[in-house]
């Protein structure tokens, strides 16, 4: 995993020196991102690797921007894959419709948390809230789980939040 990381830096380093030795890095918006994290059993629930939960290890990811003419800053809040979409559009082509015209996110300089994020597997679906993770199965089998990714009787599933997930859902796949 270690050398594959370093492997990484080195062509991301690789390509940063090619773009300066072009004269463009200035003029170069530089994304770099990852599908999703990579678990080492970090809850001791015997997880390494990924896609086989929707905890918090597995789901945040890598999303680096060399911005030219933005500050360089690191943000924490909440954010989503589908708010790169709508950054770009509203950052770098100027877009103005409003984004519920085109995506599904917001803009990833806007600071606000998401009150919940919809994450999917090969095999499952997760409403992921800030104190807990509804998970959906095939067949109907639903699990509530805390954040430490274990099943918690004290939490119930939010009847707003799933209806608010399926309009999204119905609003933005129509």
């Amino acid at each position: 995993y270690r050398r594959g990381l370093r492997l990484i830096d080195a062509e991301v380093e690789r390509v940063l020196a090619a773009l300066d030795a072009a004269g463009v890095v200035d003029d170069t918006l530089v994304i770099i991102a990852s599908d999703h994290g990579y678990e080492f059993d970090e809850l001791g629930l015997g997880y390494i690797g990924h896609a086989s939960n929707f905890s918090r290890w597995q789901l945040m990811s890598t999303l680096m921007l060399r911005w030219p003419g933005k500050e360089p800053m690191v943000y924490t809040h909440r954010s989503a894959h589908q708010d790169l979409p709508v950054t770009l559009l509203q950052e770098v082509f100027d877009c103005s419709n409003p984004p519920t015209e085109y995506a599904s996110g917001k803009s990833l300089f806007d600071t606000v948390d998401w009150d919940w994020l919809v994450a999917g597997s090969y095999n499952a679906y997760a409403i992921v809230q800030p104190d807990k993770v509804v998970v959906t199965y095939p067949g109907g089998r639903t699990e509530v789980l805390d954040e430490t990714y274990k099943p918690s009787n004290e939490l119930t599933i939010d009847v707003p939040v799933v209806q608010d997930v399926m309009l999204e859902m119905t609003r933005f796949y129509q």
